[in-house]
């Protein structure tokens, strides 16, 4: 019988590890019974993860991503500056220093969007750059963390603690949604249809929640303790939990992958210790 599909594990220092769906694990009613494949991008100290393969570069990565012909990647230079590197089909479009720390880039056409954190000020700054890496616009923000980064309708929306931050590219006017919890904190974004999925952990709970165009919640699963790490992937998420006490001599982690709208429980294994400390996850593309 075919196989499911691929997780990839990067783990701490210089490697990554693969796990592989079984029959017995694989997820009911999937859209492909072929493999899951594609590129994987992250940072592990000085080192490049790209589709699972490691190869040394120049400076550490803050961030980094493939996304069809854009490659975006953020190097961490010294303690006050990141180098934010764009390419097209591989051509350099423009190289920029920003101050540290630089969480996340998004391109949404004409701009790149880039959240950095500006540790001497405790706050955050969007910076908005054309494609000629001109700035055009310096948004300061009340939070310096963003998990993520997503365009939704006519907005932008960033992940952010304790409230997610919006805001409106015509008039940059930045409004904020919350779950009326301070401790909240808002993690993955997805779109998918005419909804904004996001994933959220509270101090004892976390699970997901759905918005419509108006920023009304209009589905919401809870989780009843505190998860790791989770992606959103298609029809499903992916949730990541600690291993159970007793369980951490062997198991890095408890995989978790829910049906998005049902919550319903797809798949479920463990993830078995390696050599190196787990450091996150990441779901391949998939394919037939």
């Amino acid at each position: 019988m075919p196989k499911i599909g691929h997780l990839c594990f990067p783990i701490a220092f210089f490697g990554h590890f693969q796990y592989t769906l079984t029959d017995q694990e694989r997820i009911p009613h999937s859209p492909s019974g072929g493999d899951f494949h594609g590129k994987v991008c992250v940072s592990t100290k000085s080192r490049h993860m790209d589709g699972c393969r490691s190869k040394a570069v120049s400076s550490p990565l803050s961030f980094a991503s493939l996304e069809g012909e854009w490659d975006i990647r953020s190097l961490n230079q010294d303690v006050k500056t990141n180098k934010l590197e764009v390419r097209k089909e591989g051509k350099l479009l423009f190289s920029k220093r920003f101050p540290p720390y630089v969480l996340q880039v998004l391109h949404v056409a004409p701009y790149f969007y880039v959240f950095a954190d500006v540790i001497e000020k405790e706050q955050g700054v969007l910076y908005v750059i054309d494609q000629r890496g001109e700035v055009v616009k310096e948004i300061p923000l009340l939070t310096s963390s963003a998990r993520s980064m997503a365009a939704f309708r006519n907005y932008l929306v960033i992940a952010t603690k304790p409230r997610l931050t919006i805001i409106d590219p015509h008039s940059w006017r930045v409004t904020y949604w919350d779950m009326g919890q301070e401790e909240t904190r808002f993690d993955q974004l997805q779109v998918k249809g005419d909804a904004l999925w996001v994933s959220y952990v509270q101090r004892e709970k976390s699970g997901w929640i759905a918005l419509n165009d108006q920023f009304k919640l209009i589905e919401k699963h809870e989780l009843p303790s505190v998860y790791w790490e989770a992606r959103f992937h298609g029809d499903y998420v992916y949730i990541l939990f600690e291993p159970q006490e007793g369980n951490k001599a062997d198991n890095a982690g408890e995989m978790n992958i829910f049906q998005l709208r049902t919550a319903q429980l797809a798949a479920k294994f463990t993830v078995p210790k390696q050599k190196h400390n787990l450091q996150t996850f990441y779901v391949m593309d998939e394919i037939q």
